[in-house]
């Protein structure tokens, strides 16, 4: 589970400023609960490494527009991340991951309100929201897959939102308008175009819609966070860092690299060639690699 003590604010003012080290820490600090949460929607180990290197590029292209006044930094960069997750499902015509059942993190003593108010819903509420934001379902997906009518699955999705408010630290003590309750279906990802298209035009010039939308970002964010990390290739910083022109302190995997460790796994299924042989070929690789590279 990701640490919420990194200071994702301080960092993205620093990206703000040029600061290239800042993003390579919030890389180190998030990419692979990021990734696992790519893996949850997506299930393509490589289209998963290409939203968060998609996210990452953005997060540093658009961190001048980071206005912490509006929410936090963290819940930010995963709105970024899922805008580009939700793009991407609707492109491939896909309701999202159908393989399993998600789970609710098991709640502990530092669970926050908004999680052990989504353990009270009752289990068909909890599923409608787990499986729309862990997994990328639409109400007609989820509601084939719970049994219910797409226009249920919506009250019922409606009606948790409306239990979980006091949660929500910019909703808590409010009535809930059709605005909000579109917003909150909108941070899931479960709007059809035309009421998407609608609260994505009212995002840009209303902050008080704008802090609402990161308010469910934030606390949405425990259903990430309960998703267990999964590492990323070594060569994906190395990839983002080189889109942005920044200076890598690694360098890319050489192909003279890729050889011997090819030579390396394989040297076992070619038993016509003298071991010997191999070792030989193995050791020049590595040694004109660091050569090259030096």
């Amino acid at each position: 589970m990701a640490s919420t003590r990194f200071d994702f604010n301080t960092a993205l003012h620093q990206c703000a400023q040029g600061k290239n080290a800042a993003l390579k820490r919030i890389y180190e600090h998030e990419a692979s609960q990021m990734l696992a949460y790519g893996l949850s929607l997506l299930e393509s180990p490589s289209e998963a490494e290409e939203l968060v290197r998609e996210t990452f590029i953005l997060s540093w292209k658009n961190s001048l527009g980071f206005d912490a006044s509006l929410g936090d930094g963290r819940a930010w960069i995963y709105s970024i991340f899922r805008y580009r997750a939700q793009a991407r499902l609707r492109q491939r015509g896909s309701g999202g991951n159908t393989r399993h059942a998600p789970s609710l993190p098991s709640p502990n003593s530092g669970a926050t309100a908004f999680l052990r108010s989504v353990i009270r819903l009752d289990s068909v509420s909890r599923q409608i929201l787990l499986i729309a934001y862990l997994q990328g379902s639409g109400y007609h997906d989820i509601g084939q897959r719970l049994s219910l009518p797409a226009n249920q699955a919506r009250s019922r999705l409606r009606a948790a939102v409306g239990q979980l408010r006091d949660s929500i630290s910019t909703l808590r003590g409010r009535s809930l308008s059709e605005q909000q309750l579109l917003i909150a279906e909108y941070t899931l990802g479960l709007l059809p175009s035309a009421e998407h298209q609608q609260i994505q035009s009212l995002l840009q010039h209303d902050d008080q819609a704008a802090q609402d939308a990161l308010a469910w970002e934030y606390e949405l964010l425990a259903f990430c966070d309960g998703l267990h990390p999964v590492r990323p290739s070594d060569q994906l910083l190395w990839r983002i860092q080189t889109a942005l022109g920044h200076e890598t302190t690694e360098s890319s995997p050489s192909t003279l690299q890729r050889s011997a460790d090819y030579l390396k796994k394989n040297s076992w299924n070619r038993p016509t060639t003298p071991p010997s042989f191999l070792n030989c070929c193995v050791r020049i690789l590595h040694q004109a690699s660091r050569f090259l590279t030096a």
